[in-house]
């Protein structure tokens, strides 16, 4: 069968499922959704137009949300970016159940990230607002506003508590580890909210560790610490009782790590709050004590009180993000790379590279190996057609790791860290800096706010002083020399709580 037929058939099976509302030919569609390419213009034109006119329609998502819901997912595969977003936001408003909601929500903000979308921030702080708005009618009373003795200190909300390099998990351990350091009793609440269901239709990662639902301690670094593990259900009943459960405990101070958490922005109404992102940006809440926006810019914070209409929060715009020290456990020396180890090697890292890495950023890659003295190494999964591009500019010049375990080690065999355009990536090239590599990034996401001013872009045509930087020795050195010791101002993470807690004005146990 050719493709033009296949595509046809699958353009009237998509046509099938919006007349009839049926879902048995979705596993079918989304098994040859990539011959939806062969499409013309005006065919794909017509099948974006007719998905969104269906889901405009309020009560189809009562009636047909499943079928609905893999429209969207068609959307998102053939990358109608904006089209994509608006049914997402669509699809938070007019499914039933806050369970459904939370799904929606977490679907919307992870392809506003993937995406890179410049939007991301305020479309997912208008979302997080609506759904804390839905809930508070549904919050218990006060229980006791002034209890003689809290049971819990310092209890931790973070969303996930994931196995391996997972940066948020990673951040709760430290914490945890600092403010137990300082005398605190700490305790971890972890709530799973994050694709409650693992709706299969959409692209997801693993958000649950199911080993740590109920009541666990945790062991890490000699350390043991009681935490409680949400079950992914996310019903309104559920998310209430609680939080009724720790209103009545009263913890003397919250501390959120991460955003957009209903529980901690819940918990709020009832124990001093402190937010505190895993990136840059401003992060709505509307129930903390305090807001960290780190790298924020002050003059602006006027300005998101009158957007979001908040009163009660205190948001901090001076503080910067502090990082964890990384451990080298097997380091990489340069000899063991396959590059020419008397170039200049860069280090490319990511996890979603197929996105991150464009078709400008290849460009630009394709210009700093001609010079003759830098090489690449690109860590991380990349598709084919890329890789493919990159080897044919690149030659012996890149080459490609899929996976790291530790990537400090092998910071200590490349030169200098390059940032495509993203939202993230703040972790890894803070680990970067602390091996000594010069962070290149443009000005645009977290790796803008942590590294050099002076290694920072506005484009890859202005980046491209960076050959000058590389290949001049005592300049090179001297910039390694910087990147370490801006490390060193931004890892001091006992300075931070300590900080913090004094601002909170619960330094005494």
């Amino acid at each position: 069968m050719t493709n033009e037929k296949e595509s046809l058939i699958v353009f009237e099976a998509i046509l099938y499922s919006i007349s009839t509302g049926a879902n048995d030919l979705n596993k079918y569609i989304l098994q040859n959704i990539e011959v939806l390419n062969n499409l013309s213009i005006d065919e794909k034109t017509f099948l974006k137009e007719t998905i969104e006119n269906t889901l405009r329609n309020t009560e189809s998502w009562k009636i047909y949300p499943h079928r609905n819901r893999f429209l969207v997912v068609i959307l998102q595969q053939l990358l109608f970016k904006i089209e994509t977003i608006n049914s997402l936001t669509a699809e938070l408003i007019n499914c039933e159940t806050y369970s459904e909601k939370i799904d929606s929500f977490w679907k919307l903000f992870a392809q506003l990230f993937y995406w890179n979308m410049p939007e991301t921030e305020q479309i997912a702080n208008e979302a997080f607002k609506y759904l804390i708005q839905l809930a508070q009618p549904s919050l218990p009373k006060l229980i006791d506003k002034n209890p003689t003795r809290s049971s819990i200190d310092v209890l931790i909300v973070v969303q996930q508590f994931l196995p391996g390099n997972h940066a948020p998990s990673l951040e709760v351990k430290d914490y945890a580890k600092v403010l137990i350091s300082l005398g605190r009793n700490v305790e971890i609440l972890i709530t799973n909210e994050m694709l409650g269901r693992m709706d299969k239709l959409w692209p997801n990662r693993i958000n649950c560790n199911d080993d740590i639902i109920g009541k666990h301690i945790l062991k890490f670094d000699g350390y043991n610490v009681h935490a409680l593990g949400l079950k992914q259900d996310q019903s309104i009943e559920n998310i209430t009782s609680t939080i009724k459960h720790y209103a009545e405990v009263k913890p003397n101070l919250i501390i959120s790590i991460g955003t957009h958490c209903i529980y901690s922005e819940l918990l709020g109404n009832y124990s001093k709050l402190i937010t505190m992102p895993t990136n840059a940006g401003f992060h709505y809440s509307m129930n903390s004590d305090f807001i960290i926006w780190f790298s924020g810019e002050k003059s602006k914070v006027e300005k998101i009180r009158n957007q979001y209409q908040l009163v009660k929060p205190k948001i901090l715009t001076d503080i910067n993000y502090q990082y964890i020290t990384p451990q080298t456990i097997d380091r990489v020396e340069r000899s063991d790379l396959k590059l020419n180890i008397h170039h200049k090697i860069g280090v490319v890292v990511g996890n979603r590279l197929d996105n991150d890495i464009d078709e400008e950023f290849m460009d630009f890659l394709a210009l700093l190996v001609k010079s003759k003295n830098i090489s690449i190494i690109i860590v991380g999964e990349l598709g084919g057609p890329k890789m493919a591009r990159l080897n044919a500019v690149g030659a012996e010049s890149i080459s490609f790791i899929k996976y790291h375990p530790n990537l400090v080690d092998l910071f200590s065999a490349v030169d200098f860290f390059l940032n495509p355009k993203r939202l993230g990536g703040g972790t890894t090239a803070a680990h970067a800096l602390s091996a000594g590599l010069l962070v290149f990034s443009l000005r645009f996401g977290d790796v803008a706010n942590l590294t050099l001013a002076e290694h920072t872009f506005t484009d890859y045509v202005e980046m491209e002083t960076i050959i000058d930087i590389l290949e001049d020795d005592d300049l090179f050195q001297k910039y390694r020399d910087k990147s370490k010791q801006k490390f060193t101002e931004i890892s001091n993470r006992k300075y931070l709580i300590q900080n913090l807690l004094e601002l909170a004005g619960v330094n005494d146990v």
